[in-house]
């Protein structure tokens, strides 16, 4: 709570310096504008989840099962609302008109049902004198919310307005989650122990689907139906599906008794690939990216 306690008042410690470009130049700095608050903190609760969980795990010969399926409700989550949507006024201090005062409200929340699946082997595989554990697994996910971050500003109806997507008309807080989750992943695992060389190879990789993110309609394109009212108006735009190949090379040398030095390489998207990771929601979306290849090397002693 603090830090959005911080927020109000920031604004207004900074102040504007210039040289004025409209006449004859000099090297005189001129005070230009001291900048008013754009943040108003009041009392909020405190945000919580409400988790129901259930899992199963099973041993099947040598293979063994692990399913779980979470349901989280987030209720009072801290979002941000324009203070003349409430009817508000922030008061002497505040920005008003175009630049308009902020407030907090725990009018946030959120929804999401996840699915899990995994299988392993119980015992390593051997192999000329290597021993060897794959685990792979599928995880589902489904989510709602009518914010993706506390910074979130509704510049709509702040009773979840109606908006036009995709042929529809709809509330806005049903609009599918843009930026915020991946419908579903796969993943692969595979940690190798060379024993003779002190040596342990692991390789992971995940698939990840592809995703919706939302773009925002120009003013000139909104939807406006047969009596004339115009509405807030979004477009699907497609990221595409990404697989990334991540790996870590670890070497462990004993030095004295219960004394072992140890060299950990973890190299991060290993084929360097170009994944879209996220997209902007604006009438012009700018497509995001996930980092490319990486080189992370640690050392250290373990006694």
């Amino acid at each position: 709570m603090f830090a959005y306690k911080l927020n109000d008042g920031k604004e207004s410690l900074r102040h504007t310096y210039r040289l004025n470009p409209y006449t004859t130049y000099n090297q005189n700095w001129t005070y230009y504008a001291g900048n008013k608050n754009l943040t108003k903190f009041s009392q909020l609760d405190i945000p919580y989840d409400d988790e129901t969980s259930f899992g199963l795990k099973q041993h099947i010969g040598p293979i063994s099962v692990n399913t779980k399926y979470i349901e989280r409700k987030g209720r009072k989550q801290i979002v941000q609302v324009y203070a003349s949507t409430l009817g508000i006024d922030c008061g002497d201090g505040y920005a008003p008109g175009t630049s308009q005062c902020r407030l907090y409200t725990n009018d946030g929340w959120s929804d999401n049902k996840i699915f899990s699946l995994s299988i392993s082997n119980i015992e390593p595989i051997k192999f000329l004198n290597t021993s060897h554990n794959i685990e792979l697994g599928y995880s589902k996910q489904k989510s709602k919310t009518n914010n993706s971050t506390y910074t979130s500003v509704n510049t709509d109806d702040f009773e979840d307005a109606i908006v036009y997507y995709d042929g529809n008309l709809m509330r806005r807080s049903s609009l599918p989650v843009a930026n915020f989750y991946t419908p579903w992943t796969a993943s692969a695992t595979l940690v190798s122990h060379v024993p003779q060389l002190n040596l342990t190879l692991s390789n992971f990789v995940h698939y990840k689907s592809s995703k919706e993110a939302l773009r925002t309609a120009k003013n000139s394109d909104k939807y406006k139906d047969a009596d004339g009212n115009v509405y807030p108006t979004y477009y699907k735009t497609k990221l595409k599906a990404t697989t990334t190949w991540d790996m870590r090379i670890a070497y462990e040398q004993k030095l004295a008794k219960d004394i072992s030095g140890f060299i950990n390489l973890d190299i991060n998207n290993v084929l360097n690939k170009i994944n879209e990771a996220s997209a902007t929601s604006g009438t012009s979306p700018i497509i995001k990216y996930e980092p490319g290849r990486q080189f992370w090397l640690e050392a250290g002693v373990k006694w």
